[in-house]
Order: C-alpha cells, then structure tokens, then sequence
C-alpha cells in the first residue's frame, strides 16, 4: 500500500515538475521569438512562468505532506 502511494506521489511531482520545465522552456522561446507582443504588456512576460513554479511547488508540499502522514500511520 504505501509503495503504490508513494510511487503515484513521486510520479505526481515528476510530471508537475516537467510541465513546469517545458512551459518555461516554451514561453521563453515566444519570448524571444515575439518579444514586441511581451513589450505591450502590462506584467513582465516571466509572470506565467513564476505561476507555475507557485502551483508546482504547491503541489510538491502537499505530496510531501501526504508521504509523511502515510509513514506515520503505518508505524
């Protein structure tokens, strides 16, 4: 039970973690390639990428949090 539960949390974390590291890579990228469409903005055109990482580790706590209570209930 706990080896399932921490198996689905670690994959839970790796697959926020890399959405997180290709949609920076990838609003980087716009930037470059567009950065007179950023330039009109009100916010910087990093803001998108700051949200992510939030949410990301936001995530990871949670997981984290979850892996603890489940050690400690089996013992």
């Amino acid at each position: 039970m706990l080896k399932k539960l921490n198996y689905h949390l670690n994959m839970t974390i790796r697959s926020f973690v890399a959405c997180t590291i290709g949609l920076s890579i990838s609003q980087y990228m716009d930037y470059r390639k567009y950065p007179a469409l950023y330039a009109m903005r009100a916010e910087p055109w990093y803001t998108s990428i700051i949200v992510y990482c939030g949410v990301t580790i936001i995530v990871a706590l949670v997981c984290v949090v979850i892996k603890i209570i489940a050690k400690q209930k089996m013992k």
